[in-house]
């Protein structure tokens, strides 16, 4: 009976252990017009094209045609080089060399490119920059979409939001978070034609909230809620906002993965473990051939 207790108490660790077991010899799946690409690959594509510094973070146009390669500030300021470059559909890799208003030297300050390949939202100390203007920072905390065309801002120490696009048109309040326990708080931001696509963790549950741009500013159409998962942790990967698809990674006490929601059809696919980093683009621009950097 002792014996009996014993395999009992402990048949939770060893059911997760099984099922970490089993996910990790999982099969990748191939999602259409969605690509994994690990640092190393992203660095071999940069290498092909002359750049040698690392790589901190990868970003797209809003049409995932191009891909926004960003570095780490610090290694720029040591080896030389560019904060960021840009893959594009035709195998080029053009640098950024622009500068950033009011940054200096190696402060790891994010910083995001626009559909045009300029610089369309940064941070610096207690402020949000965009293209002319700039709006203050609770905790630089700052969210934007693929292109730099929309953001959302944390303002005060109460979790109030604003919502708006970074030329300035259009700015407005949404729901608040909670700081005390960071429920709620926004995890990632994407839009299509007007309709805008705001993720939060709340309670536990990944839930977005689909919001349509007006002249007057935002309207709410739906909250869309992620079915619950037996998971801890959770963060958003990427979206293909034409097909209302989005990768997430879920994590609980053994492992991480990936997996696939379709806004259309309200069904969840495991897809695998996770890689580095994961885009839906128009093609596979790390692995086709590079060409000289411009």
């Amino acid at each position: 009976m002792a014996r009996t207790r014993r395999l009992l108490r402990f048949s939770p660790l060893i059911a997760g252990l099984v099922l970490a077991a089993c996910r990790y010899h999982q099969a990748t799946v191939s999602v259409p017009g969605f690509f994994r690409y690990s640092r190393e690959e992203v660095m071999a594509a940069l290498k092909g094209g002359g750049v040698a510094w690392g790589v901190i973070d990868l970003d797209r146009d809003s049409q995932g045609s191009r891909l926004y390669v960003y570095s780490y500030w610090a290694d720029v300021a040591v080896h030389g080089g560019d904060r960021a470059v840009i893959l594009s559909a035709n195998a080029k890799v053009t640098r950024v060399s622009e500068k950033l208003p009011g940054v200096t030297g190696d402060k790891p300050y994010r910083a995001y490119l626009n559909d045009e390949g300029h610089w369309g939202a940064w941070l610096t100390p207690g402020e949000a920059n965009f293209n002319g203007w700039t709006r203050a920072v609770f905790q630089q905390w700052l969210w934007v979409d693929h292109g730099a065309g929309h953001y959302v801002i944390a303002l005060d120490e109460r979790g109030s939001l604003e919502l708006g696009t970074t030329d300035g048109r259009v700015r407005q309040s949404v729901a608040a978070f909670e700081p005390r326990t960071m429920d709620a708080l926004p995890r990632a931001l994407f839009s299509h034609e007007g309709t805008i696509y705001l993720f939060r963790v709340r309670r536990g549950a990944i839930e977005c909230e689909v919001f349509e741009e007006s002249r007057g500013g935002f309207e709410l159409k739906k909250t869309v809620r992620i079915p619950e998962r037996a998971y801890s942790t959770a963060a958003i990967v990427d979206m293909d906002p034409v097909g209302e698809r989005v990768v997430a990674e879920l994590g609980g006490d053994w492992d991480h993965y990936w997996v696939l929601y379709d806004f259309k059809t309200a069904t969840v696919t495991d897809i695998g473990r996770p890689s580095r980093f994961g885009l839906f683009m128009k093609q596979d621009l790390v692995r086709a051939k590079t060409v000289p950097l411009e």
